[in-house]
């Protein structure tokens, strides 16, 4: 089996990776790697990696945290460059009759939101192309980019971390439920096993099927590190109050397996690790 990966240097790409090596061949495939695997363009390298796939893997997205989305979901460019990201891969999908997975988000449902509405004509592209739709539902884990485009878990961790608090933008009253990333390459294993098995145009959602709000978060990351926590005034400008129920089916291939504060853990013991490394070096110049 061939999986190709498109957006494999992401945080789920990465874990994704990972987790296919044991079980076929993977092409990897993101615009880290150099300016021809940009799936905004044309690409004969990308035509030939879909044409002689057996499944792949749609994940690749110009996107990031809240404070990612909030700040540059009405830009152009960010518009312009994710529906590129779509017309050309869907075009190749079609084309060669692929067999594949799109990963839309719950935030597919709010329609005040560019990112969501960019993530709903994802999800007619799969419709017209009668693929399932899976949507996720706030995967985290270790990232890379911690600075501009990481999620909320991360950026609490290392504020926490190298200020000795954290400070909650908002009131943190808004919730979402989240899932590790280990948890969601499974579930996303096991869709494309059970691929043949799946009705037209099912929608499914990978999901922790546990409802937090922010606040709680801070105080599950606080309490790992002993600091104080902050809050805002605002209201969440993200989802806007928006809340939907995750349907179930996923949980046919079972349980996830990984607590909320067990993933925080293991962000947690990452970032320490990385962080200390960079002072010890700083300090030894």
């Amino acid at each position: 089996m061939q999986y190709l990966v498109l957006g494999s240097a992401g945080l789920i790409g990465r874990s994704l990776v990972r987790f296919l090596k044991a079980h076929g061949d993977v092409i990897e495939y993101d615009i880290v790697y150099g300016c021809e695997q940009d799936l905004r363009k044309k690409s004969k390298m990308l035509e030939d990696y879909v044409r002689g796939s057996d499944f792949i893997y749609f994940l690749a997205c110009d996107i990031g945290g809240a404070k990612y989305i909030s700040e540059y979901q009405s830009t152009f460019e960010f518009i312009h460059n994710n529906i590129c990201i779509l017309k050309e891969t869907f075009e190749l999908l079609h084309k060669y009759s692929k067999t594949f997975i799109f990963t839309s988000s719950e935030m597919a449902n709010i329609s005040s939101s560019p990112y969501g509405c960019v993530k709903s004509i994802g999800e007619f592209y799969c419709k017209s192309l009668n693929s399932p739709i899976v949507k996720l539902w706030n995967i985290y884990g270790v990232e890379k980019d911690f600075n501009l485009r990481s999620h909320v878990i991360t950026d609490f961790v290392v504020s926490a971390i190298k200020n000795n608090s954290i400070h909650v933008i908002t009131d943190g009253e808004e919730e979402r439920q989240f899932l590790y990333v280990d948890d969601c390459v499974r579930y996303l294993y096991a869709i494309a096993n059970d691929y043949k098995n799946l009705k037209i145009n099912q929608e499914i959602h990978i999901a922790g099927f546990k409802w937090y709000k922010i606040r709680d978060i801070a105080e599950i990351v606080s309490q790992k590190f002993g600091t104080a926590v902050s809050f805002g005034k605002r209201k969440d400008q993200t989802h806007l109050n928006f809340k939907f129920e995750p349907n179930n089916f996923i949980l046919n291939y079972g349980r996830p397996l990984i607590s909320i504060e067990e993933g925080i853990s293991i962000i947690a013991d990452h970032f320490k690790a990385k962080l200390n490394y960079k002072k010890n070096l700083i300090g030894s110049e």
